[in-house]
């Protein structure tokens, strides 16, 4: 995996090429599960652990998501207060029982909204994923 193309002056965020715009402003992680129950906070560390099993991730704090990047965009969540939406970028389309929406990138890169409620959601199948948004964004 290539290091990151551009690195933010102002807020030292990595991307794989220099972003048309972005904000600086800091954002933590732990604020994003303030009203989130502690089983979300469980399932955002263990796809977190899957995702840095592969390789290097960063894990940034935005305004309204985590950002995971391998150093291209592979996804991110957002904790609800009983779920954790996860959004993975995956070379085509892929099933998955928590599934709830994909978006099209481009003709290979799909992105795909998962909605995990409890620890039994995060199945081997939802571990593979993970790995295959790495992959794509580490590629």
């Amino acid at each position: 995996m290539g290091a990151a193309k551009y690195v933010c002056p102002g807020c030292g965020r990595e991307f794989s090429r220099r972003p048309l715009e972005h904000t600086c402003a800091r954002y933590d992680v732990d604020g994003h599960f303030a009203k989130a129950a502690p089983h979300v906070r469980a399932l955002f560390d263990r796809l977190v652990k899957v995702a840095r099993g592969c390789g290097k991730v960063q894990v940034s704090a935005l305004k309204t998501m985590i950002a995971l990047n391998a150093p291209a965009m592979m996804g991110g969540a957002a904790a609800q207060r009983r779920a954790l939406k996860v959004s993975l970028i995956l070379p085509g389309v892929r099933e998955h029982p928590t599934l709830r929406k994909r978006y099209e990138m481009s003709t290979i890169k799909i992105s795909h909204q998962f909605s995990l409620a409890a620890r039994e959601d995060f199945d081997d199948a939802f571990e593979e994923l993970i790995r295959e948004a790495w992959e794509l964004a580490a590629g």
